[in-house]
Formats: C-alpha cells, structure tokens, sequence
C-alpha cells in the first residue's frame, strides 16, 4: 500500500493546489469512500489507511473473507440451476477442498486432482462438460486464489473510527449478507466506532432490485426495494454529508 500512500497524497496536494488557483473551497471532512460488491473489501482497506477520509458507506459489501463468499455465491448458482441439496453440498466440498489446495501452496495439477476425484458422481459432467485444461489463464486464476482467498474486511474495519454505513441485501446470493451483519458489527465494535449501521434491506437482491428468491436467473424486478436508496439518503442528511 505504500505506492497507494503515495498517490493518494500526490493527487490531495494537486487538488489543494489546483482549488486554491480557482478560490474552490473544498470541505475535507466531507470527502468519504463508498464502496459497492468488492468494495466492501476495499473500501474499508482505504479508510483505515488513509487518515483524511470522513466516512464510509458500502452497499452489498462482504462482512467474510473471499474464499467464503465465493463459496456462498457457488451454493446459490448450483441451487439456481436445479441441483438438489445434497448435491450442491458434495460440489461445495469439493470446491473448498479445491480453494484450499490453492491456499496450502499445491501446484494446480494437485488441485485438478481433487476436481476428478468426483468424476464419477452423477453432476460432474453437468458443472465440468469439457476436459479441464490447464493454460496461463487457468494458472492465474490458481495463483490468484491463493494470493486472495483469505482477504477479509473485518481485519481493517477494526481499525475505522469514522461513521460507517453499510447495507446489505436480504435475497443476496453474492453475499452472505446473514454471516456478515454480526462480522461487521463486532469489527466496528472492536474499533469503538461511535457512528455506524449495519442494515439488511428485506426482499433485496445484490443489485438493491426487489427480489424474490435473489438468484442470478431470476427474471429481474426493474424496481428498486423500499429502504435501499431511502436509507443511505437519510444517513447522508443526518449527517448534514448531503443535502
């Protein structure tokens, strides 16, 4: 993150500069960071580490690491496309068995081992119809699990003291929106924030759309759930952050 710092305090000094030339009166102390999806992995990151933020509000942000909401988001599309229960619990065990290979260091060959050893299950071809195989593509991706997997926001909001809003979706198959609420509100405890929300907004999906089952086949609403907009909107004029 130090080359981050560095540009970051780079483009401020410019901006003061550039503000001070045009007589612009720029209020700090409303500049916040608003982070969306991932965001919510990186936007917590940039305001603990950057001192000048004034506040952080994240929409549809995981309160988990990336491995488990990967996992959570691979449990709605297998439940989306038709497979029963037990099944997308066998797949599951095998998709984590196959992410930790990854994180323990194993070569992708090692983890393709895994991804076979159910090839004899009756949904294998259905979620692998096509031999896997390995190219540069594949081995990034391998290389990226193990960089990413374990990337958790919880490590940095216990360290963000500005006022947080963070709001969820109840029907979020992106997010587990259920194991991340009580995630959220225990780091921000931990770091005696005095000022932060956490909400899940009810019948939401991922996209902050009215959603009735929130997986990524259904038929989609056009039409925003009550409280998504509504509740950032009140949060910002308390706060006196927007008009």
């Amino acid at each position: 993150m130090k080359g981050f710092r560095f540009i970051y305090r780079r483009k401020f000094n410019l901006l003061h500069r550039f503000s001070a030339h045009l007589h612009i009166a720029i209020k700090l102390k409303k500049i916040g960071v608003m982070g969306n999806s991932q965001g919510g992995w990186i936007g917590p990151m940039v305001t603990a580490k950057c001192k000048d933020v004034a506040f952080l509000l994240v929409r549809v942000g995981a309160g988990e690491n990336v491995m488990e909401t990967m996992l959570h988001e691979n449990r709605g599309t297998y439940l989306a496309d038709g497979f029963k229960q037990k099944e997308v619990d066998e797949i599951l065990k095998m998709d984590r068995g196959y992410m930790n290979a990854a994180l323990n260091g194993n070569t992708w060959e090692q983890g393709d081992s895994i991804i076979l050893s159910y090839n004899n299950t009756s949904w294998f071809k259905k979620i692998y119809p096509k031999p896997r195989v390995k190219s540069i593509r594949s081995e990034k991706g391998w290389m990226w699990l193990n960089r990413n997997l374990l990337y958790d926001s919880y490590d940095y909001l216990k360290k963000v003291k500005v006022p947080v809003l963070w709001v969820m979706a109840e029907k979020d198959w992106n997010v587990n929106s259920q194991k991340s609420y009580p995630q959220i509100s225990k780091a921000l405890k931990i770091a005696s924030n005095k000022d932060y929300s956490v909400k899940i907004i009810p019948n939401c999906g991922h996209r902050g759309l009215i959603a009735e089952t929130g997986y990524y086949n259904e038929a989609i609403s056009w039409q925003y759930a009550p409280g998504f907009w509504d509740t950032m909107q009140t949060w910002l004029r308390e706060r006196k952050i927007s008009k």
